[in-house]
């Protein structure tokens, strides 16, 4: 027999040994298999069911951004970072991810997005030019597209605060009023309330309980957020609490000025409808009558210049 053949034979033999698991191992799986099941029921599930359990985005996504996380951590720049964490927090966080994950997340995105255009170019069959261009509108597009749903969630977030910002108002004097203290009136909020604002104080509550002081988790509520009127009702809170002020008082007049400012906002848009309509009517309605009145006006200057020429 060739001796390859024995040396092969003899590694396999002695990786299935040093593989193979002993009585010891064999008895501790058996009685480990019977303390998983019950009545023919498994009810401990192994590792690989448990990670099967997950969602596809903590199974796949997160590890994939996780990855790029820790290679662009160490380029971008901490006041930037900072900046992103402060937008992403006026923003609620959306699909609960930090810092790093968004800008690991626009990363993936500008490859994928890039990958994409090349691809439908190369099976078009598009010269050397329209790969440049392809690549170029890909990767602007994958750059702005994140940017622009934060600003858009921002932007939002703190329309919805300015809009229910008398409403809550009216609910924390009614509260207050009738003999809650403040947080279990900021409890009613969350309870009644949906919306960014309810979510904010629901997060004051919770910084709260864990020890922080009440206006020091109002003050950071304001300066994350950064809405006037929230900022206006959490300062006089504030100083109303300082000067041992009666909050019910308080909140009643800021109730009224919240209103107040809402009602001249829904006035100021009013007047500002009709510039807002210009444009489309200019661009859209205004050539339609043109079309309309000046037709039959040069149908007529046509008719009557055939006839002329036709005149001997």
């Amino acid at each position: 027999m060739n001796p390859l053949w024995l040396i092969g034979i003899g590694i396999v033999v002695a990786a299935v040994f040093m593989f193979w698991p002993s009585g010891q191992k064999r008895a501790m799986q058996k009685r480990l298999n019977m303390l998983a099941t019950q009545d023919g029921k498994k009810v401990i599930a192994t590792a690989a069911e448990l990670e099967l359990q997950k969602s596809f985005k903590e199974r796949v996504i997160l590890p994939i951004l996780h990855s790029f996380t820790k290679k662009s951590a160490k380029k971008t720049n901490r006041a930037k970072k900072e900046k992103l964490r402060m937008e992403l927090a006026q923003a609620g966080n959306p699909f609960g991810l930090s810092a790093e994950e968004f800008m690991a997340l626009r990363t993936v995105l500008t490859l994928l997005f890039m990958f994409i255009g090349l691809l439908i170019c190369f099976l078009l069959r598009q010269p050397m030019i329209n790969f440049v261009m392809a690549g170029m509108i890909s990767v602007i597009l994958a750059m702005l597209m994140p940017n622009f749903y934060i600003k858009k969630q921002i932007t939002f977030r703190k329309g919805m605060i300015q809009r229910k910002l008398p409403d809550v108002l009216d609910l924390l004097t009614v509260s207050v009023e009738a003999g809650l203290g403040f947080d279990s009136a900021m409890n009613k909020v969350v309870e009644k309330f949906e919306g960014p604002l309810a979510d904010e104080f629901k997060v004051v509550l919770n910084e709260v309980k864990l020890g922080k002081k009440r206006r020091d988790a109002l003050k950071d509520m304001a300066n994350k957020m950064e809405v006037d009127d929230l900022s206006n009702f959490i300062s006089s809170l504030i100083q109303a609490e300082t000067l041992g002020v009666s909050l019910g008082n308080v909140l009643r007049i800021q109730s009224a000025q919240a209103r107040q400012r809402r009602r001249q906002r829904a006035e100021e848009a009013a007047m500002k409808a009709p510039i807002k309509m210009l444009l489309p009517m200019v661009g859209c309605i205004f050539p339609c009558i043109f079309v309309i009145i000046g037709t039959p006006i040069v149908i007529g200057v046509y008719e009557a210049a055939v006839k002329n020429k036709m005149k001997p």
